[in-house]
């Protein structure tokens, strides 16, 4: 299967309702100019992104049939076309990933673009084979431009088996990529132990991205899933890993949260472990057992490369855990190299810090 784009697929499907709704994170499209001034160094910034979208056109026609589908960041989409963006922005290889709804829509759709209440029974296990293969290609059609978080047809956990043997062994992919939630069970719920015991034993990298769950994608009436439970649901799914002993009984896998960790910092679950003394948590030679195993983790920059929340992660967890994520194609990785540079002339990063998140970090994980 040529690595074609989606252009051809999605041609005459932007209906008018689909139109302005935008993208998930912080930034505008990867088709915006840039705002900015594009020193011309940035072009050497080696940078590695971790949250990076692809689009298989299987994955492309079920979504834009049920209507599930947010059209407009994929107009036009090619591997081609997502190359020069990250050229724009000097980054050297992205780790791309199927994006929310994920593959699975048995029991729901977890954006907001589906009609309230919609589900659809695909095939799950070929819609991951797909998305693997297709990601494939890509990493041979560019070679060193693209990694691939590998997709698993969870809930079904021993053809996730299979598949997680077809895409290690046979592929090569370099990781998994799942939604935080699969329809209403989380990443610690007990029928998925097999499969992270599996993932365990081959010392896997798992990244995560946000859908909401059939509990809450329409909560409050008309405010989409962006505003509050993205974050919810990746919170959700970082608790319900440590507190079903998950993250003591598999300790290998290597765990990245998009979006900074949503918002398991503003949350109660750790709030406990910080106390009122700044000057006594910085002292502190061994950290409370949850803030211990959220340290563990790593948490990218898409839709939270901003002062604040830039300082939280490295106040709570040290940006030795904090990657670079974009987002793209709802994000310009531009921006992202952009505001890290902005973050340093601020004083909220050193220069070292800079170049660890941009690249050195993932890196180090990636065992480069």
């Amino acid at each position: 299967m040529a690595t074609a784009g989606a252009g051809a697929l999605l041609g005459g499907r932007l209906a008018a309702q689909e139109r302005g709704r935008g993208g998930r994170g912080a930034r505008g499209g990867a088709g915006s100019a840039p705002t900015r001034p594009i020193p011309p160094d940035v072009r050497n910034t080696r940078g590695i992104d971790v949250h990076h979208h692809y689009a298989p056109p299987g994955w492309l026609k079920v979504l834009a049939e049920q209507k599930a589908l947010n059209v407009e960041p994929w107009m036009g989409w090619t591997p081609a076309k997502a190359i020069e963006a990250m050229d724009r922005a000097g980054v050297a290889t992205s780790y791309s990933s199927i994006t929310v709804p994920g593959i699975y829509f048995a029991e729901g759709f977890g954006n907001q673009q589906a009609p309230p209440g919609a589900k659809f029974k695909n095939d799950v296990v070929a819609l991951a084979r797909e998305a693997n293969e297709f990601g494939a290609k890509m990493k041979s059609d560019y070679p060193g431009r693209f990694g691939i978080w590998a997709s698993l047809p969870l809930p079904d956990v021993d053809a996730s088996l299979e598949e997680i043997e077809y895409a290690f062994d046979k592929l090569k992919l370099d990781g998994i990529g799942l939604i935080t939630s699969i329809g209403t069970k989380y990443m610690g719920d007990a029928s998925f132990a097999p499969v992270f015991q599996e993932l365990n034993r081959r010392n896997a990298i798992v990244y995560t991205h946000p859908g909401a769950s059939p509990c809450c994608l329409y909560a409050l009436p008309g405010v989409g899933p962006t505003t509050l439970e993205y974050s919810h649901d990746t919170a959700r799914t970082i608790v319900s890993w440590v507190n079903s002993g998950s993250a003591d009984r598999f300790p290998n896998i290597k765990w990245i949260f998009s979006h900074g960790g949503g918002s398991i910092w503003s949350a109660r679950y750790i709030g406990g472990e910080i106390g009122r003394d700044p000057k006594a948590f910085a002292a502190m030679t061994q950290p409370p057992r949850l803030l211990s195993h959220l340290r563990k983790f790593y948490y990218d920059t898409a839709a939270t490369s901003n002062f604040l929340q830039m300082q939280n992660l490295k106040t709570l967890v040290g940006t030795s855990q904090v990657v670079l994520g974009s987002d793209h194609p709802y994000g310009d990785p531009v921006d992202y190299i952009l505001d890290l540079r902005e973050l340093q002339t601020s004083g909220v990063l050193t220069a070292q810090e800079r170049q660890n998140i941009e690249r050195e970090n993932v890196a180090r994980l990636l065992g480069h």
